[in-house]
């Protein structure tokens, strides 16, 4: 029996690394900034936050733009979420949420934002001094 589980085990490793990896990887040669702290995909661009603010790209990664609307570009991010069409930002001056993909910008929630959860109903931010 034991010979036959090992058996089993080799032709299965042995099928699994003859088979082609579905996921590709490749370094991206754009240039995010700084000490990244955040990063999400939000329907179908990617955020990255930092200290130098927000910047999206809406190529998967080739080319990177800093997000300079309501949102100040020199604003440290720490935090990103996203539900449905909302894109929550947890920054060290109080946590933000855009209808727009990033064109404007409402302050929902003040203190330093380290982390944010969204639910189905509602938001919770994490801050320095509690939730």
């Amino acid at each position: 029996m034991k010979s036959l589980v090992r058996y089993s085990l080799v032709l299965l490793l042995l099928g699994c690394s003859s088979q082609k990896s579905l996921a590709q990887w490749s370094l991206s040669q754009s240039k995010v900034w700084g000490d990244v702290k955040a990063l999400i995909v939000h329907g179908s661009d990617l955020y990255v936050g930092d200290q130098r603010g927000l910047t999206r790209s809406t190529d998967n990664g080739r080319t990177w733009a800093q997000i300079t609307s309501d949102l100040s570009p020199s604003i440290y991010i720490q935090a990103l979420a996203s539900k449905d069409d909302n894109l929550w930002v947890g920054t060290i001056l109080g946590l933000y949420v855009s209808l727009d993909d990033g064109a404007h910008w409402l302050a929902v929630g003040a203190g330093s934002v380290m982390s944010i959860l969204v639910t189905d109903e509602e938001v919770f931010s994490f801050t320095s001094t509690g939730v």
